[in-house]
């Protein structure tokens, strides 16, 4: 009887070892504070402080930390379920966590209210809710009150937006330069003031607005509003903004190269960033990729890949794209001949407003035949 008392006793034995080793394996997670089960579950989400990245335990601890009141967590939690496109329990967590003054949570209920997101749109509440956020200094609800008075959001006052505005720029709110450049270089409300616009796209530019970049680089391409042309600035800046995935300054930079004015022409650079601008939907960019392959400028020529830019260009509603597309099609350049699609391209092109009485008469006449 001996060895079975001595495996009963192992087996016991084994069996209290495994109950002490998963009551310290749960006894951290049990003695978690709210707050400290709120910044694990943060950890968890971003993987810090030692914790892989686990999405499904970092908004379980979130969650956890949010039914028992933690307005931080019901803000992020409303957030989550924002990004979900679950808008009316975004709407419900980010109310929970205003009404206990946090101030993000404020300020994405006001958007909320603004947008209709989730609840009934309401510029009066919107305004509200911006309003208790800026008390807590929140840059983001200062910016937004500043855009309620601007566009006459249930206020309007442009000398208050201006205030806000101003306010969000002193903490660097990308954003508000933009604004303030605008109202100033339109006179939105207050006289034009071409110095002002000046000091606030500059600023705009430096602290990494990509329209105050991209602007900037075009004043500088052609000489507007106060700056002289200056090549190497106007590259500077566009490519600044292009770095940012800005389509229109990447197009910018194309023109410069393929120009040849400002600096020494460069075809092959021209294509890249035609290339790159057209990737990222840049109608015009497109057309350029598609005449380059034409021609053969910088590029071997090849009808085959000119029908298939001219084609995104036509479609992206480039009105000159959509006119040759008609050409390409009835000639069979690149493409099979397709006398339909020729037709349905001219008459997509005459739909366009501004297009010269020229080209009209000339797709008129070529719909036309069509029909002979």
């Amino acid at each position: 009887m001996k060895p079975l008392i001595i495996i009963l006793c192992s087996v016991f034995f084994s069996a209290n070892l495994y109950a002490q080793q998963k009551t310290q394996l749960y006894k951290p997670i049990k003695r978690l504070t709210v707050q400290e089960m709120y910044e694990k579950g943060v950890n968890f989400l971003y993987g810090l402080n030692g914790c892989d990245v686990d999405t499904v335990q970092a908004i379980n601890l979130i969650r956890k930390a949010a039914e028992q009141g933690l307005a931080e967590a019901q803000a992020d939690l409303g957030i989550f379920y924002d990004m979900q496109g679950d808008y009316t329990q975004a709407v419900n967590w980010y109310r929970k966590a205003a009404e206990q003054g946090n101030a993000n949570a404020q300020n994405n209920l006001g958007l909320c209210y603004e947008n209709g997101i989730g609840v009934q749109k309401d510029y009066i509440l919107a305004v509200s809710w911006y309003r208790k956020a800026v008390e807590q200094d929140c840059v983001t609800a200062q910016y937004n009150l500043g855009r309620c008075y601007e566009y006459g959001y249930g206020v309007s006052d442009i000398n208050q937006a201006i205030i806000w505005y101003t306010k969000a720029a002193t903490q660097d709110y990308a954003n508000a330069f933009w604004q303030l450049y605008e109202i100033y270089i339109e006179g939105k409300g207050v006289p034009k003031d071409v110095e002002k616009a000046q000091k606030w796209l500059v600023s705009g530019a430096e602290r990494g607005d990509v329209r105050c970049q991209t602007i900037l680089g075009y004043d500088y391409r052609v000489g507007e509003e106060g700056f002289p042309i200056d090549g190497e600035k106007a590259i500077y800046w566009f490519e600044k903004a292009a770095y940012q995935d800005d389509d229109m300054a990447m197009f910018e930079l194309g023109k410069i190269y393929a120009g040849g004015k400002l600096i020494k022409r460069d075809i092959y650079k021209a294509n890249e960033w035609y290339r790159k601008a057209a990737e990222l939907g840049n109608a015009e960019a497109a057309y350029e990729c598609a005449h380059a392959h034409e021609v053969g400028a910088g590029v071997n020529a090849n009808k085959e890949s000119a029908f298939v830019w001219m084609k995104k260009a036509a479609e992206l509603g480039y009105p000159l794209a959509q006119f040759q597309l008609g050409l390409y099609y009835a000639k069979g350049l690149g493409c099979e001949i397709n006398i339909e699609a020729a037709r349905y391209w001219w008459e997509s092109f005459l739909e366009n407003e501004d297009i010269p009485d020229s080209a009209r008469e000339t797709a008129l006449k070529n719909i036309k035949l069509t029909y002979e």
